[in-house]
């Protein structure tokens, strides 16, 4: 049972590692029950427990605890300490994320050179806030920012280095002078001493890390601690294992494999030590032409000469029609159009019976499009990324709250917030 594994890229990976669990044969029912999945989101958790749910056909089950690996239970921890030579978790609380933004705008226009308005200062406060989550996650000191520039750079780099000082140099003596920490920075504190709990203190019970990368160090850690026990497994998400070693080795931080190169290197792991998970044949039904054809796709420049092999295996065209097949492309002529043929390629699909489709889109302005076309069809699409608080029906009742003050009671405001389902 303990080691490490992975699951392939285009297999549906909570779907294939919950059958494995569920069936008894990689796990007995009484250590699954005992089992702690750590898992990467919340929304992961929660969509095994789904799958669960439709595995087991609605049948009662006592369900193992599941936990995204970046939620470590301080209370728990503590509790697990007691009586033993460890470390007290001794650490002010997390600054709340407005308050943050509240103090980090405020630094921004404080600067003299800064001429625009608060508008704009909360967006630069919100990018300063992302970047010193960034340096947390990535265990990194903030005070050493000071030397990312040297000063032979261009004046430009300089000016950003001097607007950086906002967090350089202010940002530590505030957090300390309010009695906060980060949230990314205590989170990975957190995650840090469970890591070194687990390592001095390895538990009996299964614990399995399923779909982590190990791209943030804090959660390597961990990772490095739960291969060290007696029941401890790794599902990895997506590792090549095919790809050939000249260009593996070849691998650089730009690459999508990069990440899971270093957690091997970091867990001192071969990369043919690696098993596929059970029921998953080493044959070439996992391995499809469109992943092949994606891995050349993505093939280091430094091994690109194998390009030219491709031309004379005879079975290359073949191959890459198997990989096009069933991928189509439209050229929509706007944005109204685009969203028009998503809709309809959506609804289509759920035509048939047992069918699902997922539109997966970085543009939230064409999901919204989207979501608002399938709602005249009577389809209601579950949006993963929410609802915008100014689109929910309270956040449009505020703001006209706040647009009736703003105008004065004038007539046209106070007919548009009786207009308002909330008025009756």
């Amino acid at each position: 049972m303990r080691g490490v594994y992975t699951i392939p890229a285009g297999e549906p990976f909570l779907k294939r590692f919950t059958s494995v669990l569920l069936d008894g044969s990689f796990i007995s029912g009484d250590d699954f029950v005992a089992s702690r999945i750590m898992l990467p989101t919340r929304r992961a958790c929660r969509s095994m427990q789904q799958i669960v749910y439709e595995l087991n056909e609605g049948r009662s089950l006592i369900m193992p605890r599941l936990q995204p690996i970046g939620d470590v239970d301080e209370e728990e921890l503590l509790l697990s300490q007691y009586g033993l030579e460890m470390a007290a978790i001794d650490a002010p609380p997390s600054m709340p994320k407005l308050q943050r933004l509240m103090i980090l705008a405020k630094l921004v226009m404080a600067r003299k050179d800064f001429t625009q308005g608060y508008d704009m200062a909360l967006s630069m406060a919100s990018s300063l806030a992302h970047l010193i989550d960034q340096i947390y996650t990535e265990d990194l000191d903030i005070a050493d920012m000071k030397g990312l520039v040297p000063d032979n750079y261009a004046d430009h780099w300089q000016i950003t280095l001097e607007f950086l000082k906002i967090i350089s140099e202010n940002w530590p003596n505030i957090l300390q002078q309010y009695g906060f920490m980060d949230d990314a920075q205590r989170r990975s504190m957190l995650m840090n001493m469970l890591a070194d709990f687990w390592q001095k203190n390895p538990v009996e019970e299964p614990v399995i890390v399923a779909g982590v990368s190990g791209s943030i160090p804090a959660s390597a850690s961990v990772m490095a601690s739960v291969l060290k026990m007696p029941k401890g497994v790794i599902v990895l998400p997506g590792l090549d294992i095919r790809m050939d070693d000249e260009s593996w080795a070849a691998l650089d931080e730009t690459h999508p494999q990069y990440a899971l190169k270093t957690l091997l290197e970091r867990l001192n792991i071969a990369r043919s030590d690696v098993q596929l998970w059970p029921h998953i044949g080493d044959d070439r039904s996992h391995y499809s032409a469109r992943n092949w054809l994606a891995q050349e796709m993505m093939r280091p420049a430094s091994s690109s000469a194998r390009w030219a092999e491709l031309g004379h295996d005879p079975q290359t065209p073949q191959r890459i029609d198997e990989a096009l097949s069933g991928l189509s492309v439209h050229v929509c002529e706007n944005e109204r159009h685009e969203a028009s043929v998503v809709a309809l390629l959506l609804r289509r699909a759920i035509e048939d019976e047992g069918k699902t489709a997922c539109l997966i889109t970085p543009d939230r302005t064409l999901a919204a499009r989207v979501s608002a076309l399938c709602k005249r069809w009577g389809i209601n699409l579950d949006d993963s990324a929410g609802l915008p608080l100014k689109n929910s029906a309270l956040g449009s009742f505020m703001f006209l709250l706040l647009y009736v003050c703003e105008q004065r009671f004038s007539p046209s405001s106070v007919l548009a917030l009786l207009q308002h389902s909330y008025m009756g």
